[in-house]
């Protein structure tokens, strides 16, 4: 009655303090025995005895929790214990923890008069998690002999176990490697010829090998000479497959179109250039593009089961990252004869708004517009092929290296001669300007002869994007590119989940 009543008094007096603000270690020690978390109580208890601070109620809370860690968790163990699995008899190792973190607590505390038995609980742990590896050994063993990839495969998440908590377990190396090997399936890839791409077949095999590798549990089934058998001779493949021990076949066939041209993308100038609101834009570009009808079957040669069979699409297109933008003439051709150009020639002319300024129009097409504008010296200026001391273009092979030119790739032509604007003098004559700043002299007309080379230039390029020899040389590279590989990461990506 008097222990009792003495624990009745630690209770209402836990209560009382449990009303100040700031925690003390003897609260935490009463929340902790409150929630049955029995080491932290005892920890606790333990720290505010150490600070001398209610040592009386500390000490009762103390002994309450090492009476209930001991007697409870050695309970919940010894009834866990009698169970015969390696699930259940693994939910004793948590109590065995949470009962030596308390044994070490008081220990430290050199609290001996509580009787701690810290080795002796050790030791039980220890044959429990000895018995816990058996169980672990012998449960994966007759589900391995059960046959069968996914018991083979649970079988291995066991030995697993067993090996990370003993290296050294008699027979794990060659336990594992059983598992292993029965939980591995062995695929054969095969392809058919391309529908509509002559020759094409043979190189979509090894991408689509090298991405199966990298699963878990497939082995790859290389074959040294590997043939082109189509989707339609199905019992050719399977025993092809067969033959080779493979358990799946995977087994493709890609139909191709293929387009490749020069593009042109025209457009209305931005409306904000108000300067010039009837100019266009044009894109000039070489596009090229593939798409294939890819039909592929997945089938499990132990029935000649059909795991996965489809038809899909794989696109891709490119444009090389090469492009140039030209201006248009959207005006006239005249006769004209400027500053010191003579005799007088017939002049591709475009004309700005009324009242508009050549300076308003280069900072509008420059700003809105992202053309290559540099500055106005009379005239507006740009940037251009003329300026890169050459009369012409190299003999690139394919248009994708005209980037290769420092200022070519992304820049813009003026498909006119020059720009007519009103005269700033009210009744004054018309004013003429280029896109291009002096060149090789001074004067309009030389302005103009640059602006006549960055026209052949244009064209020159137009050349090399329409050559039938470069379209060979592209079609080449972009569909050795798209059957090696774009069609079989595809295929990999489809077939995969069935291999899982």
């Amino acid at each position: 009655m008097k222990k009792s009543l003495t624990l009745l008094l630690v209770f209402i007096t836990l209560a009382l303090v449990l009303l100040s603000s700031c925690a003390s270690s003897f609260e935490l020690a009463g929340n902790a025995l409150d929630r049955g978390d029995y080491a932290t109580a005892i920890k606790q208890s333990l720290k505010s005895i150490e600070k001398e601070k209610d040592v009386y109620e500390s000490e009762a809370v103390l002994q309450e929790a090492w009476k209930r860690a001991n007697t409870e968790w050695n309970a919940q163990i010894t009834t866990i214990e009698q169970t015969s699995t390696s699930d259940e008899l693994s939910k004793a190792m948590p109590l065995y923890d949470k009962l030596l973190e308390a044994h070490n607590a008081v220990i430290l505390a050199g609290r001996m008069d509580l009787n701690p038995s810290y080795s002796e609980i050790q030791e039980r742990a220890k044959k429990t998690s000895e018995r816990i590896i058996g169980l672990l050994f012998d449960e994966a063993k007759e589900i391995l002999a059960l046959g069968g990839r996914d018991n083979a495969r649970v079988a291995l998440l066991k030995f697993n176990k067993v090996y990370e908590a003993d290296p050294n377990y008699q027979g794990i190396d060659i336990a594992i490697e059983q598992a292993t090997n029965q939980a591995t399936i062995k695929v054969l890839v095969l392809a058919g010829p391309d529908g509509n791409i002559m020759n094409r077949g043979y190189d979509m095999v090894p991408m689509v090998e090298q991405q199966l590798k990298g699963m878990e549990f497939v082995e790859v089934v290389n074959l040294p000479n590997r043939p082109l058998v189509p989707l339609s001779d199905e019992l050719t493949a399977i025993n092809l497959a067969k033959s080779n021990k493979a358990d799946i076949l995977v087994h493709f066939e890609a139909t191709t179109s293929y387009d490749s041209g020069m593009k042109r993308d025209r457009r209305p100038i931005d409306s904000r250039v108000t300067a010039a609101p009837n100019w266009e834009i044009e894109k000039l570009y070489v596009l090229t593009s593939a798409n294939s009808d890819v039909h592929y079957k997945v089938v499990d040669l132990k029935n000649e089961k059909i795991l996965a069979e489809k038809t899909m699409k794989v696109e891709e297109s490119t444009d090389y990252d090469f492009y140039v933008t030209a201006i248009l003439h959207k005006g006239r051709k005249e006769q004209l004869q400027l500053d010191n150009m003579y005799p007088a020639r017939t002049l591709a002319v475009n004309t700005i708004a009324p009242g508009a300024s050549i300076a308003e129009l280069a900072n509008q097409i420059a700003t809105f517009e992202s053309q290559d504008i540099k500055k106005i010296v009379y005239g507006i200026t740009a940037a251009g092929p003329s300026k890169n001391e050459t009369y012409s273009i190299p003999d690139y092979q394919l248009p994708r290296q005209l980037a290769k030119l420092k200022n070519l790739n992304g820049h813009t032509f003026t498909l006119f001669n020059v720009i007519e604007a009103d005269s700033p003098v009210p009744g004054g004559q018309k004013e003429y300007f280029t896109f291009y700043e002096e060149y090789i002299g001074e004067g309009v007309y030389y302005r103009v002869s640059a602006s006549i080379m960055d026209q052949e230039i244009y064209k020159q390029i137009i050349e090399l994007m329409l050559d039938k020899n470069n379209q060979k040389v592209i079609k080449k590279e972009f569909l050795t590119t798209f059957h090696q590989d774009f069609i079989p990461r595809k295929v990999a990506e489809w077939v995969s989940p069935t291999l899982k």
